[in-house]
């Protein structure tokens, strides 16, 4: 295994000293707050779109990109924070630069939170965006956009995942999924729940934390759009997952492969093994974190304009 990257290693080490508690040792208004704060100051530019513009289907709010050089794919993107916390606007500057690099016009998709919305409102609010995507490429805002995508990171994995298997369902032929360290299950005692359970940005507690938040029903971990694992994958679009080093969620990713190899997908698993949980989000703050980064997203590029997963 190879080391933590020590600039990284020196990021958390000074958010240890400064004092940086865990998420549910903190208020949870302060918390969303401070994500909201802090979330722009780690990339150092807004990559330039052509447009942006906000609307609302029905009460969902989604914010759709659209980068310079658009192709002819809609991408539908799901923000991470485990259900609890993050926003379109939280995720502006990262989504603007998965927009610019993988030449896609991006719709961010605002689902709503828990614990105000417990399981199954994000999953249904996803779904939902999947129903007005369908639409958005019969008129394509006046873009030649003919196929669809999905992508997200954490909580926005799982959630993609579930609208992939979803679009797999009404027979959408999806171009690529692209899945950062995605919460696919919710198993809190694999090896690397334990491993990294403290010490690498997201901690064993906090998954637990989250997880209570979401899951309120004592049956909504029998649902598959809770666990996109127990459900059949034959058929679903290909799928690009990226796996951290040292995240606890790692072995969920490292499953849903296996998963959906087992039910004949194509897919390819890109390991950044020197990064934590959550590295997209720090943007240009580690060198090593951009240039991840910017390989996964010319990966994910990759597939949506060939239809071909990337070697390596």
């Amino acid at each position: 295994m190879m080391a933590l990257d020590p600039i990284l290693g020196q990021l958390l080490q000074s958010l240890r000293d400064g004092g940086s508690k865990p998420t549910y040792e903190m208020d949870l208004g302060e918390a969303r707050a401070l994500g909201e704060a802090m979330a722009p100051l780690a990339f150092t530019t807004a990559d330039e779109m052509k447009s942006v513009r906000d609307i609302t289907v029905g009460q969902l709010p989604i914010r759709v990109y659209v980068p310079p050089e658009a192709g002819e794919v809609l991408t539908l993107f799901f923000h991470g924070g485990g259900f609890v916390l993050g926003s379109i606007a939280s995720y502006d500057r990262l989504v603007r630069r998965f927009a610019t690099l993988t030449k896609s016009v991006v719709a961010s998709v605002g689902y709503r939170l828990a614990p105000e919305h417990p399981f199954p409102a994000a999953a249904e609010d996803a779904l939902s965006a999947l129903a007005w995507a369908q639409e958005a490429l019969s008129d394509g805002f006046g873009l030649d956009l003919r196929r669809l995508a999905v992508a997200g990171d954490s909580a926005g994995g799982n959630l993609a995942a579930v609208v992939a298997l979803e679009a797999r369902n009404r027979a959408i032929d999806l171009v690529g999924q692209l899945l950062a360290y995605p919460a696919t299950d919710s198993n809190v005692d694999t090896p690397s729940m334990h491993r990294f359970a403290t010490g690498y940005f997201l901690e064993r507690q906090e998954v637990i934390w989250f997880g209570e938040q979401y899951y309120q029903d004592e049956h909504a971990l029998e649902d598959w759009r809770a666990r996109p694992v127990l459900e059949d994958a034959t058929g679903v679009g290909p799928a690009i997952i990226a796996l951290a080093g040292y995240d606890p969620l790692r072995d969920f990713g490292v499953q849903y492969g296996e998963h959906l190899r087992a039910g004949g997908v194509r897919v390819s698993v890109r390991d950044y093994e020197t990064l934590v949980h959550g590295f997209l989000s720090l943007g240009d703050i580690v060198p090593a974190v951009r240039e991840a980064t910017t390989d996964l997203f010319q990966r994910f590029a990759q597939l949506l304009s060939t239809g071909e997963l990337p070697n390596g």
